[in-house]
């Protein structure tokens, strides 16, 4: 049976595993289909993180499973999540958890 990440690439797995270290969730969780306001808080961290690091709207949709619509909507800013008490704290931890990860792996190049 194929893993509901294997379809990542290397930084898309990152971020995903970043943003679920700091929202203390299972990354599949992220790409799955449940739209539980704490699950979509964890979604909308990754879709703004993945989309600092360049990726277009319709790849960030392949990546999560989702039609590039619905990232463009999140991306609004006028998100219910993005208004979630400790929200900017978290995706401030999960920018700084993914940075260290791509620090880690340019210092073995």
């Amino acid at each position: 049976m194929t893993s509901p990440l294997a379809h990542l690439d290397a930084d898309e797995l990152r971020v995903v595993r970043s943003v679920g270290a700091v929202f203390n969730m299972n990354p599949k969780a992220i790409v799955g289909p449940v739209r539980l306001r704490h699950i979509y808080a964890a979604r909308l961290a990754t879709i703004i993180l993945l989309r600092e690091s360049g990726r277009s709207t319709p790849a960030i949709g392949r990546a999560l499973k989702r039609h590039h619509t619905s990232v463009l909507h999140a991306l609004k800013g006028d998100s219910p999540a993005a208004r979630l008490p400790d929200f900017a704290e978290k995706l401030q931890r999960a920018r700084a958890c993914r940075d260290a990860w791509l620090g880690d792996e340019e210092a073995r190049v």
